[in-house]
Formats: structure tokens, C-alpha cells, sequence
């Protein structure tokens, strides 16, 4: 039998017409709050009655959704998210978005195409909004930032005090020109608090032209990019970046530009992944656990979804600072792990 939920069964649970049901699915069009409840309230009535025990024990396929298949740190991850998958019976189907925000449409789109038990989010590829209302028809785990009272699961680091650990290390090397690297498809509310909040706290004044937010994750472009900021920014002294290869790549500009890595610049990657270990210098980096983290986000959605649970659980994964040559000159006997 086919489950799956089709507009005319939401528009007639709502009592609203279909048109009205698939302005406020795709999200294009203003529709007033009242309508948009009761809609949504027919959805998650509908998923109820039609939910089926037995199938939810034989549906297994798990969504994962990434922005891209550059970023090692969600390699990692989905590497560890698809053993321990197979571990437990599922099986995991990989949407890469390509940087762009999904709709509520297009995500239930792939919820109901692929036949999906639960989706496994690790960046921010569609609004807080949508993800809570695809999460009352099926678990919805994140793994990133989440805003408070954010109605869904999550796994991952307290990024807060990962980016406060980063930012205090590097004003206690005396550090004032702080440099941040983020692109811009990503929430960075923690990293930018603590590295304000240490600042402040340091009496280092909040320089905003020291914040890079490209807007793609274009590694060529990036580098090019950092040429420019280099070049414009002599007085730069470290650099936060938001992951290790970013870190390498803000490395190899820095040193075209003349500057000296880590006496002149000292910079910082997250995910201590083996870009860190393998480049020369090795890279100051944020151990977050990928495997654990990989491990946990997988378990959290099954037992969600075995239990036909949909109240949000928030799970942290302890980081581990790992001190390398990119911003300290270190003795041999302490470079080695």
C-alpha cells in the first residue's frame, strides 16, 4: 500500500484548498499564520494515523544531508554514520545540496521519494523552521549550531566553549589581530560570540574587516581571497579558520604574502582531521571527536526512530585542543602525539 501523504488528504484534513496547501509546502508565497498552523497540524495528524509499526521496523533508510563532499570534517562523519548504519540493519542515502537552503517542499520531497525513516542533518542546509516540521513526520537529528528552544535533536560539540578555548589561547600568546575565516553557509552565533566575548574581555578592540565570510567554499576562490586580505591586512597576527583544510590553504597565503607561519601569523583549524597531522606545520586544531560524533548521531536517530519519538534530545560530544607548529614553535618531543 502506498503511505505516502498526498496535498488533496492535507487539504481536506485542513479544509483549505490544494493551492493553499502547496503555497505554504513550497514556501513561496505569505500566508497567514492560522492557515499555516492548521496545515501543518494536518500533516502531523495525518503521519500519526497512517503511521504503521511494521513499517517503521522495515523502513530503513536514513537521510543524510551535507552541504558538499569537500568538507572532510562531514567525510568523516558520514563515513562513521554509514558503519554503524550498517551495524544496526539501516542503510543511509546521501543529499548533497551543494551549499543551497532546501525548502520544506523539496525536504519532504526526498522524505517521501526515498522512503526515509529519518534524517540526519550536518550543516545548516535548510531553516530551523523546516527542519522542525519535517521532524513531526519523521526524526530529524543536527549536528551544528542549534538556537535555543529549537524543537529538534542535536549532536555535536559545545561550540561556544571549543571557539572561547581558540580565541583566549591566542590572546595569551599576545595575539591582538584576530582574524576569523567562515563561509558564509554556515551558523557561526558561538564563534562569534566567544571571539567577541574574549576580546572584550581582553580590552582588544572589535575589528569587523578581520572577519572573512566568503560565500562559497571554493578553495581556489578562497585562496584568492586571502591574497587580497593578506595583503590589505599586514598587521594580522592569527587567523580562526573553520576547518583544518581552510587552515592550510589560509597557510600557503600567508606565506606568499611574506609572512611567517606561526611567528609572524598564527593560525587555527577545527576537526583535527589529517590534514592537521600531515602538513607542514602541523595544524593547531579542535579534536571534536568526528568518529563519536559520526557514532552518536546515527544511534540518537535510530533509537528516535524505533521508538517512534519525535521530542528533541541534545547530546554533546566532549573536544579535545591539540597545540601544533601553526601557531607555536615547539620542541620535537612535544610535537609528537
Amino acid at each position: 500500500m502506498n503511505n505516502r501523504i498526498k496535498m488533496k488528504d492535507i487539504a481536506v484534513e485542513a479544509g483549505v484548498s490544494i493551492s493553499t496547501v502547496s503555497r505554504v509546502l513550497s514556501g513561496k508565497t505569505q500566508v497567514n499564520s492560522a492557515t499555516k498552523n492548521k496545515i501543518y497540524a494536518a500533516l502531523n495528524h495525518l503521519n500519526t494515523v497512517n503511521h504503521d509499526p511494521t513499517k517503521t521496523i522495515t523502513n530503513r533508510n536514513i537521510l543524510v544531508i551535507s552541504a558538499n563532499l569537500s568538507h572532510l570534517m562531514h567525510l568523516k562523519i558520514i563515513d562513521a554514520i554509514n558503519e554503524t548504519a550498517e551495524e544496526r540493519g539501516y542503510r543511509i542515502i546521501i543529499e548533497i545540496t551543494n551549499n543551497r537552503l532546501l525548502s520544506f517542499d523539496e525536504l519532504y520531497e526526498r522524505v517521501t521519494e526515498n522512503n526515509v525513516c529519518g534524517v540526519i542533518v550536518l550543516a545548516l542546509m535548510a531553516k530551523f523552521e523546516t527542519l522542525e516540521e519535517i521532524n513531526k513526520i519523521v526524526p530529524v537529528v543536527y549536528s551544528s549550531e542549534v538556537p535555543e528552544n529549537c524543537q529538534i535533536s542535536f549532536v555535536g560539540t559545545r561550540l561556544y566553549s571549543a571557539y572561547k578555548t581558540m580565541a583566549t589561547y591566542l590572546v595569551s600568546q599576545n595575539r591582538k589581530h584576530i582574524g576569523v575565516l567562515f563561509p558564509l553557509r554556515y551558523v557561526t552565533n558561538d564563534l562569534l560570540d566567544a571571539y567577541m566575548d574574549v576580546l572584550k574581555e581582553a580590552d582588544i578592540p572589535y575589528d569587523s574587516s578581520l572577519i572573512l565570510r566568503p560565500n562559497n567554499y571554493d578553495y581556489f576562490y578562497i585562496s584568492t581571497l586571502l591574497n587580497q586580505f593578506f595583503s590589505t591586512h599586514p598587521v594580522i597576527d592569527a587567523m580562526i579558520c573553520e576547518d583544518d583544510a581552510l587552515a592550510l590553504v589560509a597557510i600557503s597565503a600567508a606565506r606568499r604574502n611574506g609572512l611567517r607561519v606561526p611567528e609572524d601569523i598564527a593560525i587555527l583549524g577545527f576537526g583535527s582531521t589529517f590534514l592537521s597531522h600531515v602538513t607542514s606545520p602541523r595544524i593547531t586544531s579542535v579534536d571534536t571527536s568526528l568518529d563519536m560524533i559520526g557514532l552518536t548521531l546515527c544511534n540518537a536517530l535510530i533509537n528516535h526512530v524505533e521508538k517512534n519519538d519525535h521530542s528533541p534530545e541534545y547530546i554533546y560530544v566532549d573536544y579535545h585542543f591539540t597545540i601544533q607548529e601553526s601557531t607555536e614553535l615547539l620542541p620535537e618531543s612535544k610535537n609528537s602525539r
